[in-house]
């Protein structure tokens, strides 16, 4: 094993840390920030993480199941399907990992001197998870919109790329890869036994806490480019584009439905390729909100990732630290956000869906619409 060099204990400890169990961004609480002050910074870490995280990750845990029944009530038959399943437990992982760090900051609150740091636990087995789970998410996002880019622009010829097969290998390598980025960082930290005092019961006791291997800065340097460039970058920059033309394919297809209500057939007596049809169209306005949604909850990462690098002041530590930690704060509410609320696209959007919800809950008969 190697040698560690730090050792991380509960905030109830080391006062200068409270958080969601991430070592860089977002997850300590520094003291001194002139534009946030030290109570504020509690309060408003108090009801983030606590209150409203908890919140919609329960909810978000339930839509998420309802989505996943749904799906396969609905039949995983083609790219698409497969594509949403896949979505939809990779945000349930992402819900149920954001609640367990509400209920690891609740025993940090009210039991900081278990056998197991509440602290440590949150940062080796859910904070990291948390996030790998959501960078997943994010680029199976990423995925989906790109086929329906290539379903605006050649809406015969989509099945024929993004065959089932393609799909499931795609869904698959995003997973690898991610996990592989990051398994470095998991490598890396583990847990280790230390005394801790207990001033208050005049006590002393064993406790598991956090401790990081001797290389765990050159980690965090690398793990921070990684998450802050390599794989947050490309997969924004591909999202956008994908809105912008989905964006226009929507339009221009309205248009063309406008102007001629029977779609005139090519000499091959082919329909042209400038029309979606209507179940295509509207599978391609669930993706735009998907990807909307992505990119609109990605900002406060952003935020938090380039403000330093623009202002330094803006960071642990320094003069406006507890603004760099209010933008982490709210990178995890928002980050748990985009993972709870496709079902309220769905349930908008997508009529085969609304259909099959009504019919789970007895609301309609559960007749395939045609």
């Amino acid at each position: 094993m190697p040698l560690f060099t730090n050792v991380t204990t509960a905030s109830s400890h080391s006062p200068n840390t409270i958080g969601d169990g991430d070592d860089g961004p977002g997850d300590s609480k520094e003291l001194g920030s002139p534009l946030i002050t030290d109570n504020e910074m509690d309060m408003i870490h108090i009801s983030m993480n606590l209150i409203i995280r908890g919140t919609i990750a329960a909810f978000g845990i339930a839509g998420n199941v309802v989505n996943m029944f749904i799906f396969v009530r609905m039949g995983l038959k083609d790219s698409m399907s497969i594509g949403l399943m896949v979505l939809a437990v990779t945000d349930f992982l992402v819900t149920s990992f954001a609640l367990a760090g509400t209920l690891c900051f609740v025993m940090e609150l009210y039991y900081p001197y278990g056998d197991i740091d509440p602290i440590a636990f949150h940062f080796i087995f859910v904070g990291w998870f948390r996030d790998i789970f959501y960078l997943i998410s994010g680029w199976v996002t990423t995925f989906l919109s790109v086929e329906r880019c290539v379903c605006v622009v050649y809406p015969f010829k989509v099945k024929q790329i993004f065959t089932r097969g393609r799909c499931i290998l795609g869904m698959i390598t995003i997973y690898i890869v991610i996990l592989g980025v990051h398994a470095p960082v998991i490598a890396t930290q583990w847990l280790v036994s230390k005394k801790i005092e207990i001033p208050a019961q005049n006590r002393t006791i064993d406790q598991l806490v956090l401790a990081f291997a001797e290389n765990r800065n050159d980690i965090n340097i690398y793990i921070d480019i990684a998450n802050g460039a390599i794989l947050p970058i490309p997969s924004q920059t591909i999202v956008f584009v994908s809105v912008v033309l989905m964006i226009y394919g929507l339009q221009s297809s309205s248009q063309i439905r406008m102007k001629k209500p029977l779609q005139d057939k090519d000499k091959d007596g082919s329909q042209s390729e400038s029309k979606l049809s209507s179940r295509e169209g509207r599978l391609v306005k669930v993706v735009l909100f998907l990807a909307i949604i992505l990119s609109v909850c990605n900002m406060p990462r952003f935020l938090g990732v380039y403000s330093k690098q623009i202002m330094p002041d803006i960071n642990v530590g320094r003069r406006f630290g507890n603004l760099y930690v209010f933008f982490w704060n709210l990178a995890a509410v928002t980050s748990v956000v985009n993972s709870s609320v496709n079902i309220l696209v769905y349930l908008i959007v997508n009529v085969s869906y609304r259909k099959k919800f009504k019919a789970m809950f007895g609301f309609e008969d559960d007749t395939d619409e045609k």
